[in-house]
């Protein structure tokens, strides 16, 4: 291939590619046997190629594709596009799987579907769905976007909704989230009895997700943040279980991602149905807990992690709760400042930065309360620790 040739790929896979796997690109399409490989050939090698040569395989597709003349069949097309979701979208493991070879397997997707209009199958779909968020460690930059930007592309307003529904919720998610939560029933409406949790069951056993599915974080993540709130009004229940799992997780990360993801979904949830179905109550039930998830039980980082996105869900839930003069809404926040703010402060007033995330929650509940905060003021006057000036 000549120079010109190499740098007119280059330049049709801006974007897509970050400097590492253009750097292998271009190696590859300077070699003759990947420039005049046949798609047969490109097909074997993918699903014979081993973990070391998967990624330049899967760049010899893009070389392929992004070069050659010919139009491949249907046939060809279709076993194409499966070999690469089979072999280099995995994600069997977060910890094995590598993020460039899922950004050039994205890449290949793109061009294959950009040059032949192919239609991807909902599981390769789904796939990408867990690659869209680029703080994922199997995932980049360049992944994230092109990932997103293919799904816009394949899946319209009508296709979206079922695709959400049926495909990731029903088919994907809901078999990994039956029954993790006592707070709410099989069918993912809250439970009308308190129900003790079995602490004695293994965590491995209380939660297959976490092996079978590493990817479901990053996939519920995105369905929450395409769903419209008309959809999320007539499925919420098939929210509700992936949800809970997740901000009931032990991982610190994990829960303070499912708390992120949950305040999402309540920025969409229509306000009667988490007044009326019991939602907010479940939600509540959920988070109030981790607002003493302090120093020095737990490591002030962690602590920082997890309060933050947890006051967040907290305070949207309250703002959801009637009009400013409901009783309901200021008890709402009453408890956030009395079982919360307060009560992190007794706690932890030594940690400057747990009383730097209390101060910034205390005040958007204070200006979200306004003159019913007066009852408070006895208390909150104390808040300011005579070490503030120290932290920057």
């Amino acid at each position: 291939m000549s120079v010109a040739d190499s740098d007119t790929i280059l330049c049709a896979l801006k974007g897509l590619l970050g400097p590492s796997n253009t750097a292998l690109l271009h190696e590859v399409s300077g070699k003759p046997e990947h420039f005049r490989a046949e798609t047969e050939g490109l097909i074997s090698s993918l699903v014979e190629s081993n973990d070391a040569d998967l990624r330049q395989s899967v760049l010899s597709v893009i070389n392929h594709a992004s070069s050659s003349e010919d139009n491949l069949d249907q046939s060809q097309l279709s076993r194409l596009t499966v070999a690469v979701s089979e072999k280099a979208l995995a994600l069997r493991s977060v910890e094995e799987h590598s993020e460039l070879l899922t950004e050039a397997a994205v890449a290949s997707l793109n061009v294959l579907c950009s040059k032949y209009h192919i239609v991807l199958d909902q599981t390769t779909l789904v796939k990408l769905t867990a690659v869209t968020d680029p703080q994922d460690p199997w995932t980049t930059a360049q992944a994230a976007a092109a990932a997103s930007k293919l799904l816009a592309e394949q899946l319209e307003c009508e296709s979206l909704t079922e695709f959400i529904t049926n495909t990731v919720l029903q088919k994907y998610l809901k078999p990994l989230f039956m029954k993790l939560s006592s707070r709410i029933t099989a069918s993912g409406r809250p439970s009308q009895y308190a129900v003790i949790d079995d602490r004695s069951r293994p965590v491995i056993e209380a939660q297959p997700w976490r092996t079978q599915a590493p990817w479901a974080e990053a996939t519920i993540q995105w369905t929450v943040n395409m769903s419209t709130a008309s959809l999320i009004q007539q499925h919420w229940p098939l929210f509700l279980p992936v949800l809970l799992a997740l901000v009931e997780n032990e991982s610190t990360k994990t829960k303070a991602r499912g708390l992120r993801t949950m305040r999402e979904f309540m920025g969409k949830c229509p306000a009667q149905v988490l007044q009326n179905t019991g939602i907010g109550h479940v939600f509540a039930g959920v988070t109030f807990p981790l607002l003493l998830y302090l120093p020095s039980v737990t490591p002030e980082d962690e602590s920082t992690t997890i309060l933050i996105p947890a006051y967040d869900v907290l305070i949207k839930l309250a703002q959801s709760t009637g009009d400013t003069n409901s009783i309901e809404r200021r008890r709402l926040f009453d408890k956030i400042l009395r079982d919360g703010v307060f009560a992190g402060y007794f706690h932890a007033s030594q940690h400057t930065r747990i009383v730097q995330v209390l101060l910034q929650k205390a005040t958007a509940v204070i200006n979200s309360l306004g003159i019913y905060t007066i009852k408070h003021l006895t208390v909150s006057n104390h808040l300011l620790p005579k070490n503030a000036s120290s932290f920057p």
